[in-house]
């Protein structure tokens, strides 16, 4: 059986490029789930005004952004 002898810094650099890349790796993941996540809800908002139009609800996209943006 082969056994390493491997310094305690090395362990401890390895451990920590492995963190940094594990980190980069779930930062990169949730990044692209939130830009999905927001094309999603914004298909959600046009479905619903395209509803509210139908039934003949007078409303635009721009007008309802900029009345939640002032609460």
């Amino acid at each position: 059986m082969l056994a390493f002898s491997v310094s305690l810094d090395v362990r401890n650099m390895l451990f920590l490029e492995i963190i940094t890349f594990v980190l980069a790796v779930s930062a990169s993941a949730f990044s692209i789930f939130l830009h999905f996540w927001n094309k999603r809800k914004i298909a959600d908002l046009e479905n619903d005004l395209t509803k509210l139009r139908e039934k003949g609800v007078p409303v635009q996209m721009d007008t309802l952004l900029e009345e939640v943006r002032k609460k």
